[in-house]
């Protein structure tokens, strides 16, 4: 009897220990479920347990539902905020010791917009604008730690920053102030109704298209006229017509000349007089090579400068200019292979006006594919911001005192030559002067670099853990406040060491590619490698069974680091089905359907290589092995399995698209290729905006924009790996190659990008690696 009890005792215990131990599971599991719930609520539906791909009854036995494991699997969503921002980091919290000690370290220069006084139109309407959406912006100035430069478009007397702000400030680190004056018409109000305080000793910048004399401060105020070739020509620059094809005219000048030098003045005008004793005025002979065009009567000036912008800048600085580009000279320059540039002799100084008109003349020269002759000495704009290596391999400088030999020199420039200098001009005027945000990131660049700060990391696309209500998956979206957040101060030091050792592991070629703006932890022209690892990226939309073969076909693939699903569909990925992985598996969800979305510079992407990858793309980890060992010694370049080419139809007169059997290709097709992670930035800040959008319009045609951006990059064509070129996908549903439209489409995006690049990047090749192991 005691013991039947004590068994039944014992039993007891043991059952209430179990129930204890499983009630203390269930409240972990909770808790940490409810935990990821509160952090973040879902801005969309669930997909519809009708409609749910990837259901229970689709699944086999190599499939199981996600369970909530960081290191295994993880989901991500988007939002629609797509401001370039960094978070705003303070010191509120810092000691008085502390935060002097963060203030000796390397920063990044922050700026604030004073309020905005100026009309809502015109070019400093477009230029607050583009600093308004800037990523260095700060929302707020009244903070002394966080914004050092306060920035205004047009002066307000008003809204000076110094002295009266600077009364708090500490005296190491007092904020600036600096003035855009974007027409010469501002330039010339406020110098002459502040020279005052200009001269006085105030921390103030002033930027301005030109400098009444005397009023200009070498090393504190910076002379550039970029935003007076917009108020000329306009922001919506156009490269239709600036191709690098054959050009009727070898140098072209069509310029104003107000009054001819005297015999004790040199300088620009007297350029002017050695190309007038050159060739006749007006001479327009296409045998010859030249159009010297140069007018100095009153009835060829009013042609010269018609009613117009034009005109009134030469109104405005009536007595000042001794020549001005005529108002055709866009035009003229487009038909030219060079483009003349006076700037004088080395005895003129830069708060002069002729800086004005040969910079102006310059812009113009860039902006239409001519290559720039310039003839005489002078400071060439933005002398911190772009290398001065980037400028020789774009210009052509003959000193003053050798102006006689023009001609020769130009006649005598090869082929080779030209098309070299065409290039790195079209490089140049796109990075640093194509729009008013080009100009602004152009000018905070010369800023950081004046004063001392760190350039910024390059931003990612920064994103979000997330769980779902209905399941405890995780998953990541993009937190619409911290969109791109900015590194550690500790990060800003190894920013300056990545600098420094990218700037002396890198060749000259290499440091001109390079994007100026950001640092970035490694490039593809890089000596240093992080890892022999790649993460595989696989566009994704509907095709759930099409997707879960291709995640299986990954399992067995060496050097793999993880797997990101790009999710486009506009359901959420709630009730999703991912296959057993020895890898993690994350999934992104978009915000909206893009194409250009597999090209984001994801911060969950932690390798060099990446292999881009469609669902529908299956190949062999043979062939995935061959593939990255290629791309390992080929690091700067595509390296991909489908290759394609294109043609110029001379009937057409217009490029076309090739997916027949061809010897030679020029394109490897994104939907199974390696490429460097650096390419991701590219493709997203750097490329022009107009290749996104159209891709976008036609949903189409983002890997050819791929191949154009690395090319144009590299001056290299992609790489194919294996003899096959075409990868069926049995079973799949029709694709968008099936289209009656595809092939026609994608001609026309060729056509389009040559249009917006100015030539054509892609470069033809027979090369292709088989056996490569």
């Amino acid at each position: 009897m005691r013991t039947y009890r004590l068994e039944k005792i014992v039993a007891v215990v043991a059952l209430s220990l179990s129930m204890i131990w499983l009630l203390l599971n269930l409240f972990s599991n909770g808790l940490l479920l409810n935990k990821r719930r509160d952090s973040v609520t879902l801005a969309s539906e669930s997909i519809p347990k009708n409609k749910m791909k990837g259901s229970r009854t689709e699944q086999n036995h190599d499939f199981e539902m996600a369970s909530y494991d960081p290191t295994h699997i993880e989901l991500f969503i988007a939002t629609n905020d797509e401001r370039l921002r960094y978070d705003t980091k303070t010191t509120n919290h810092l000691s008085g010791t502390e935060r002097n000690t963060q203030l000796t370290r390397p920063q990044i220069l922050h700026f604030c917009l004073a309020r905005r006084t100026h009309p809502v139109e015109g070019i400093s309407h477009q230029l607050y604008e583009a600093l308004l959406h800037n990523y260095l912006r700060q929302s707020e100035c009244n903070h002394k730690y966080t914004a050092p430069l306060k920035i205004m478009v047009e002066w307000n007397s008003n809204d000076f920053c110094a002295p009266r702000a600077n009364k708090s400030m500490p005296t190491h680190n007092p904020v600036k102030c600096l003035v855009i004056l974007p027409t010469v018409d501002s330039a010339l109000k406020f110098q002459n109704t502040t020279t005052a305080l200009v001269n006085a000793n105030v921390p103030l910048i002033v930027v301005a298209p030109t400098f009444v004399p005397g009023s200009f401060r070498p090393h504190t105020d910076i002379l550039v006229s970029t935003l007076c070739y917009f108020e000329l020509i306009g922001t919506t620059y156009s490269t239709s017509s600036t191709g690098h094809g054959d050009r009727s005219y070898l140098v072209t000048i069509s310029v104003g000349q107000n009054s001819k030098p005297t015999s004790s003045e040199e300088g620009d005008g007297d350029v002017l007089n050695y190309l007038n004793d050159l060739y006749s005025v007006g001479d327009t002979s296409v045998d010859t090579g030249m159009m010297l065009s140069i007018s100095t009567k009153s009835d060829e000036l009013a042609q010269c400068w018609p009613d117009g912008k034009f005109k009134s800048i030469v109104q405005q600085l009536i007595g000042h200019l001794k020549w001005f580009p005529c108002a055709n000279s866009m035009n003229v320059l487009r038909k030219s292979t060079f483009g003349i540039v006076p700037v004088g002799s080395s005895h003129l100084t830069t708060d002069q006006f002729n800086s004005f008109s040969w910079q102006i003349q310059l812009m113009l020269c860039l902006s239409s594919g001519a290559v720039p002759v310039l003839i005489g000495e002078g400071a060439l704009p933005f002398p911190l911001a772009i290398d001065k290596e980037l400028w020789a391999r774009s210009i052509i400088r003959i000193p003053f005192h050798q102006s006689n030999e023009t001609i020769s020199v130009l006649r005598s420039t090869t082929s080779k030559q030209i098309k070299s200098l065409q290039y790195y001009g079209k490089m140049l005027f796109r990075r640093f002067f194509r729009n008013t945000a080009a100009y602004v990131s152009t000018l905070l660049l010369e800023l950081s670099n004046r004063l001392g700060f760190v350039k910024p990391l390059a931003p990612q696309w920064r994103t979000v853990l997330k769980v779902s209500p209905s399941t405890n998956v995780p998953y990541y979206f993009s937190d619409p406040e911290n969109r791109f957040t900015e590194p550690d101060l500790t990060d800003l030091s190894a920013a300056k060491q990545l600098e420094n050792r990218q700037a002396a592991e890198l060749n000259l070629q290499e440091r001109i590619r390079l994007n100026p703006f950001w640092s970035f932890a490694f490039v593809p022209w890089s000596h240093s490698v992080k890892q022999s690892l790649f993460t595989a990226v696989i566009l994704y939309y509907d095709r759930y069974n099409v997707l879960r073969h291709a995640l299986f076909g990954l399992q067995n693939a060496p050097y793999l680091h993880s797997i990101i699903i790009v999710w486009n569909h506009p359901s959420e990925p709630d009730k999703f089905w991912l296959p057993k992985s020895y890898v993690p598996i994350k999934i992104y969800k978009a915000q909206n359907n893009s194409l250009n979305n597999r090209f984001l510079p994801l911060d969950i992407i932690e390798t060099e290589a990446v292999l881009a990858l469609d669902d529908d793309m299956k190949l062999s980890p043979a062939q995935i092995k061959t593939g990255f060992n290629v791309w390992k010694e080929n690091r700067d370049r595509l390296v991909g399995f489908p290759a394609r080419s294109h043609a110029y139809d001379s009937e057409k007169k217009a490029w076309t698209y090739v997916a027949g059997p061809s010897s030679t290709y020029s394109i490897v097709l994104t939907s199974g290729a390696f490429l460097h992670n650096y390419y991701l930035y590219t493709y997203t800040w750097d490329m022009p905006s107009e290749i996104r959008q159209f891709i976008d319009d036609k949903r189409n045609c983002e890997d050819i924009a791929m191949n154009f951006q690395i090319s144009h990059l590299t001056r290299k064509p992609p790489i194919k790996v294996l003899k096959e070129s075409y990868f069926p996908c049995h079973g799949c549903t029709a694709a968008l190659s099936s289209r009656n439209d595809h092939y026609q489409t994608r001609s026309k995006c060729i056509n389009e990008f040559i249009n917006i690049y100015g030539y054509n990047p892609l470069i033809h090749t027979q090369v292709f690696m088989d056996q490569y192991v």
